[in-house]
């Protein structure tokens, strides 16, 4: 069953031809000093994704929006994300029969539900978008946003950028409480895989994971995991009997929230928030509503990091006319 999670970016607007500086950033309700809103254009962008799809045919990327709904001064859609280009096929695991035989003309659309924060007078906004495993739609809603935001604004450009990890990193060991470890490795190494009888395909996208949990209720002493991550350990910390790990993943309670701590020797550590799993279905998709209570607890307490506040964003005196609600940018697509 795939972890689901929420990932969380700032959104900024600055002139084009400046540096990624805090000052160079403008206000996001007026950052032209014309009065251009970054919030109506952002609904307009998602409502012109539900009539037109962006589509990549080069690097197979597909995505489309639905159910896009305005709030105050939050945008809320969710957006199915898929790849195409290549033929595979699709089997039923309990039968072990194959069901269908998918074309390079379509696309396997996983739908994530997304929460936009565009606050008034603010510098900065909030991305939260939905991940199913190691799948997510920031990479591709990154392009075709700032694409299309540049196109519409030219002497401008707008950001997306991970949400402050060294805060969120520092926050998470030092006031949170760890309540598991994750020792995690893409791919399953070969002895292990003749024992079980895998094929070279389940072998080579197979997932690894060593889970280790404190007795009963308690937390593990940070202690270590600190000191991995000031003295650059974290080799010691992915080798354990002799196999190497790929990801260690933290799982530490911040106050009413769970959120995991991904650090790997590739990239800086960044911080997920994990979303409930709806035991009532066998895939485990969250419901919308589930979604979004997590998210709203996630933006208060980033809003709150970031110095914005709640007036701002929620119970605002922006009026959402019908003639807001009625725009569509057109969606540019890559054919090449």
């Amino acid at each position: 069953m795939p972890e689901y999670s929420l990932a969380a970016y700032t959104i900024r607007v600055r002139p084009r031809m400046s540096s990624r500086s805090s000052e160079s950033y403008l206000p996001l309700d007026n950052f032209d000093g014309a009065a251009s809103d970054l919030a109506p254009f952002l609904y307009a962008f998602l409502n012109g994704l539900t009539v037109t799809p962006y589509q990549h045919k080069d690097e197979g990327k597909y995505l489309i929006a639905e159910a896009v709904r305005a709030e105050d001064r939050s945008l809320y859609a969710t957006v199915r994300s898929g790849s195409h280009g290549y033929q595979s096929t699709l089997r039923d695991v309990d039968t072990h029969q194959d069901t269908y035989e998918r074309q390079p003309n379509e696309a396997e659309l996983i739908p994530l539900r997304n929460l936009f924060i565009v606050p008034h007078n603010s510098l900065a906004g909030i991305f939260l978008t939905e991940r199913v495993g190691v799948r997510g739609l920031k990479s591709s809603m990154d392009h075709i946003l700032t694409r299309t935001f540049g196109a519409r604004y030219p002497g401008y450009a707008l950001e997306l950028s991970p949400l402050a990890p060294e805060a969120a990193v520092k926050a998470s060991i030092e006031e949170g409480e760890l309540k598991k470890i994750r020792l995690v490795r893409y791919g399953i190494p070969s002895d292990v895989a003749d024992q079980y009888n895998l094929g070279s395909h389940e072998e080579e996208l197979g997932i690894m994971e060593l889970v280790l949990k404190p007795d009963r209720a308690l937390a593990f002493p940070k202690q270590k995991v600190r000191d991995a991550l000031n003295d650059n350990s974290l080799p010691a910390m992915l080798e354990i009997r002799g196999l190497d790990y790929h990801d260690i993943k933290l799982e530490v309670k911040v106050g009413k929230s769970m959120r995991t701590l991904t650090v790997t020797q590739e990239r800086p550590p960044r911080v997920t928030f994990p979303l409930p799993e709806n035991k009532k279905i066998p895939s485990g998709r969250p419901t919308d509503e589930a979604v979004y209570e997590v998210a709203s607890e996630v933006i208060e307490e980033l809003a709150r990091d970031l110095g914005i506040r709640e007036s701002d964003y929620v119970g605002t005196e922006f009026f959402w006319t019908a003639e807001l609600l009625a725009r569509k940018l057109v969606i540019p697509n890559d054919e090449s």
